[in-house]
């Protein structure tokens, strides 16, 4: 069953968007430690998720980066890059996920 608020609930002050969420995650070791990844779009424009594997071919397309918050709750990791640093694939368990 969808909720509809009601005109005087869309009038309302209190009522709020939800907060958009954003991705980073933060290296651990090797020479980039502590370097902030950012989700990685690839050349076709996409972020990739994927359930373990590394593997352009076992990655899922995702067109918005407001839907990775979602993929990373069904445990799928995601493709993280930073300037000069490769992409790399970052499990949920190595994601931030913040309000931006």
């Amino acid at each position: 069953m969808t909720h509809t608020p009601t005109s005087a609930q869309s009038a309302s002050a209190s009522m709020t968007a939800p907060e958009a969420k954003k991705l980073s995650a933060v290296v651990t070791r090797g020479p980039n430690k502590g370097t902030v990844m950012k989700p990685y779009r690839d050349k076709n424009g996409f972020f990739l998720v994927s359930k373990g594997s590394n593997l352009r071919i076992d990655a899922t397309e995702v067109s918005s980066e407001a839907d990775l918050p979602s993929w990373v709750a069904l445990g799928y990791g995601v493709r993280m890059s930073a300037k000069g640093v490769a992409p790399s694939l970052f499990m949920p368990k190595g994601l931030v996920i913040s309000s931006t």
